[in-house]
């Protein structure tokens, strides 16, 4: 007992009475604590003004106070509570995960709002950097056609009223305009002298191919200026054709056929997919991937919520986020990507390894029979030697060539195992094997210990001889 303790209760005579003084004071202050901690929990609401994973982090450590008391909670209570607590500019968000048929947990949610926390960062960053342009970065002048050109190349004239530029009066569409109000003028393509709906419909076709072409001009100096960005891949649902910039994405690459070749992009996720027939051009700024060309391949794209998934045969792939009014996918960088395909030889030994041991060392040609199968995944073949199948063979001593017998139970072959310490479906944990000589078929019983294997030799050889 602590001084201050001994201090106040070194009065009490028995035992039984400084166990119900203390007792009576903690569970007070016990029922107290535990009030405080569900107003703490009530009263907890997630703002902007902080990070949302650390507000998380804090609501679950009231929650683990709440079992620390014995205070037991559903865990999809939680979840929603928590789902209320993000702040109104969460409020997409929130009713995304509300209209979720599954339930989800606190892990699930908690990895859901680190996503989530991040595109609102990247978006935040953007409205920052809004207005100021950086040196080597693209800029967009944007031009109005209704001004006047103040160039040495002027056409003069009157103004006409089309509001296009360099072209003369006999080749202009729409009449002037003192003319059209008199209604006495002729037009230069030899239409009347009245603002006719041919008038009206040559103009609107003028407005729009030339607002189409200053669209094509945008995009031309967006895509071929400097700045190029080399590590990033934009969707684009108007390519015909995936575009990359960089040859180090390039798993094959053929620089006399068009320079055209593979590219394999690998989401955070963790998955990969390939690319084929990209086009290698050096100068253009973005890394592009056709979209018409992923439908075409099978995969399932879906555009909701300023966020893309891609998925395929209902198996996810990977998703992009909406950035600078196009979609950019979440994908590895290229010096990461570089780096994993320099590791690539490395971890497949990793997994030959794996698996023989997996199988409990089964021979490389048996394994490469089921990788084709599609039982096991596909691995590299090596000449190194596994050193437990190397010290089996050295402890056992070499059989002596037989001649095939052609009598039953003239020679069987027989052996006997075990699982490596994991049983089977019916809790067996030894194998042993009976092989007739001149039948080469093989009879397999499994067993509980060792000491069985006499028994199944006898079911053996009467089965054998039937």
């Amino acid at each position: 007992m602590c001084d201050s303790l001994f201090d106040t209760h070194e009065n009490i005579e028995t035992g039984r009475e400084l166990w119900n003084t203390l007792e009576a004071k903690y569970i007070a202050e016990d029922a107290s604590s535990k009030k405080f901690i569900i107003f703490d929990f009530n009263n907890n609401k997630v703002v902007d003004s902080r990070s949302v994973m650390e507000q998380y982090n804090e609501i679950l450590r009231i929650y683990g106070q709440f079992k620390q008391h014995n205070m037991f909670m559903d865990e999809s209570i939680v979840v929603s509570s928590v789902i209320d607590k993000l702040p109104p500019s969460w409020k997409d968000f929130k009713h995304h995960l509300k209209h979720r048929k599954e339930e989800i947990s606190l892990i699930q949610l908690g990895s859901h709002l680190k996503i989530e926390e991040g595109l609102h960062d990247q978006e935040n960053d953007k409205g920052t950097r809004k207005g100021k342009s950086e040196f080597g970065q693209p800029q967009v002048h944007m031009v109005e056609c209704d001004k006047e050109d103040n160039s040495n190349h002027k056409v003069k004239g009157k103004k006409r009223k089309c509001h296009l530029k360099r072209h003369m009066k006999r080749d202009c569409r729409v009449k002037l305009g003192n003319k059209g109000a008199s209604g006495t003028g002729k037009d230069v393509g030899g239409g009347s002298g009245s603002h006719d709906q041919s008038a009206t419909k040559g103009q609107i076709t003028i407005d729009l191919v030339s607002s189409v072409f200053n669209v094509m001009l945008l995009t031309l100096e967006v895509s071929f200026v400097q700045g190029v960005d080399t590590d990033s891949w934009w969707l684009d649902t108007c390519s015909t054709h995936h575009v990359c910039n960089d040859e180090r994405w390039f798993t094959k690459l053929n620089l006399v056929n068009k320079g055209t070749g593979v590219v394999s992009i690998t989401f955070i996720s963790g998955k990969t997919i390939s690319l084929f027939d990209v086009l290698y051009v050096p100068k253009v700024r973005k890394n592009l991937v056709s979209s018409g060309l992923l439908n075409c391949m099978g995969y399932k794209q879906v555009i909701e919520s300023n966020n893309y998934v891609l998925s395929k045969c209902g198996i996810f792939v990977g998703f992009g986020y909406y950035c600078d009014r196009v979609f950019k996918l979440n994908i590895i960088s290229c010096a990461s990507h570089v780096k994993s395909t320099c590791m690539t030889s490395a971890s497949n030994l990793d997994n030959t390894m794996l698996w023989h041991n997996r199988l409990g060392h089964v021979h490389v040609k048996r394994m490469i029979e089921m990788s084709k199968s599609g039982l096991i995944p596909a691995f590299d073949i090596y000449s190194e030697k596994c050193k437990t199948c190397m010290l089996t063979k050295i402890m056992k001593q070499p059989f002596p060539n037989v001649n095939i017998k052609t009598e039953v139970l003239e020679l069987i072959h027989s052996d006997l195992c075990d699982f490596h310490a994991t049983p089977s479906l019916g809790n067996k944990k030894y194998i042993v094997t009976f092989i007739g000589d001149s039948g080469r078929f093989c009879y397999v019983y499994l067993l509980h210990s060792k000491n069985e294997a006499l028994e199944k030799f006898k079911v053996y050889k009467t089965e054998d001889k039937l």
